[in-house]
């Protein structure tokens, strides 16, 4: 039995983490607890930290893009969000049907659109249409490879995206595609590249950026999301250089220093405007004062930082797996500020060993068996 590593998954990782972060390779198994495993990422972390509402303003792209846009913080053009019931285009007029939808489309001086949910996450579901312009008005939609006419091109929509009853956040957003500074388009021209700047305010309301990775797409995906096969390319945030990327291990999980299919190498390179990135991060943070933790989604365009979404909910898989973990001591002091006070060391070889049996019967049968055996008695001593 191979106790080090018993006792790392009996404090709380899974198999993936053990594997994703290398934990094999730590030399001194207790530097595992400088990572904030999934468990307690759920359990202890966002419930003390991201406590408030204004999480599930962040929750909703809608109403986090009209705020920040009210406030005048950079955001991509809006068009409008589709829905059936509660769409309407930037101006206020109704875009509740594929007439509306498609007579926005025709007068719409954008060629290139993102439609995404709402609600969404991971990069579920996002599509890029390109309008193909015609001088007769029989205009043409191009997405995902196939061209339709822009009038069946509302019922090519996932349907799902509009049920009120499996999504809090119903409707399509639609979004002009950003031009993306040449620093970024040089790595992967065919999505918009963004970084990933994780902001935490303190108990004194001192914003600190506790993490920084850019995400670049690959293949011909629309998205640069990790979970669609994308890179994550750490990003020093002290000084904005750009250290090795790495995929996840469903897409292969390689580290790299350089672009698997454009070859543009980019480890070592400095980011341009890395100062206005941070900068904007800090200032949108204060604004949605009541989550202390926010992973912001930035893209660097021609024209400067543009925040693109907001996350209470951040990946952070995709952030951890570049250097020593999250859970550095200054880290820890401001956390525990906030009550969200994590283990430093693994737990003694039984309690991991009882912790791993409890959870193996956790995801069995057994439980429901239980529960269900409990029902029948009380059913049973009721009708006594």
């Amino acid at each position: 039995m191979n106790t080090d590593k018993t006792r790392i998954l009996g404090s709380g990782f899974t198999r993936r983490e053990y594997s994703l972060y290398g934990f094999e390779n730590l030399g001194n198994p207790q530097l595992a607890m400088r990572y904030l495993s999934f468990e307690e990422n759920h359990r202890r972390y966002h419930p003390c930290i991201n406590i408030g509402y204004e999480k599930h303003l962040l929750d909703d792209k809608w109403m986090t893009h009209q705020v920040l846009s009210a406030l005048a913080v950079p955001v991509p053009r809006t068009l409008g969000l589709y829905h059936p019931v509660v769409g309407l285009t930037a101006s206020g007029d109704p875009l509740r049907n594929p007439e509306d939808l498609c007579a926005l489309l025709r007068a719409s001086d954008v060629a290139e659109l993102i439609f995404k949910p709402r609600g969404g996450s991971r990069g579920d579901s996002i599509t890029k249409a390109t309008i193909q312009r015609r001088a007769d008005g029989t205009d043409d939609v191009q997405y995902d490879g196939r061209t339709v006419p822009v009038t069946e091109f509302p019922a090519c929509l996932a349907e799902d995206v509009f049920d009120v009853h499996t999504n809090r956040y119903p409707g399509w957003i639609i979004q002009e595609v950003l031009r993306q500074h040449p620093f970024l388009a040089a790595l992967n021209p065919s999505s918009v590249n963004t970084f990933r700047i994780v902001t935490f305010m303190d108990t004194e309301g001192n914003v600190h950026i506790h993490h920084s990775i850019l995400r670049v797409g690959c293949g011909d995906n629309a998205t640069d999301n990790w979970d669609k096969g994308g890179l994550s390319i750490r990003v020093d945030p002290s000084t904005g250089q750009l250290g090795k990327g790495v995929r996840k291990a469903e897409f292969g999980g390689e580290w790299s220093a350089s672009h698997p299919e454009t070859g543009a190498p980019f480890e070592g390179l400095q980011i341009p405007e890395w100062n206005a990135i941070q900068e904007l991060c800090e200032h949108a943070a204060r604004i949605f004062s009541g989550a202390r933790s926010i992973g912001w989604d930035i893209a660097l365009t021609v024209d400067g930082p543009v925040i693109v979404e907001a996350n209470a909910d951040w990946g952070l898989p995709s952030v951890q797996v570049h250097g020593d973990g999250y859970l550095s001591d200054a880290i820890r002091d401001q956390l525990r500020a906030y009550g969200a006070a994590f283990p430093t060391r693994l737990r003694p070889l039984p309690l991991a060993v009882l912790h791993l049996v409890r959870r193996r019967w956790g995801r069995s049968r057994g439980p429901r068996l239980l529960s269900s055996l409990r029902r029948s008695i009380s059913r049973g001593s009721g009708r006594a």
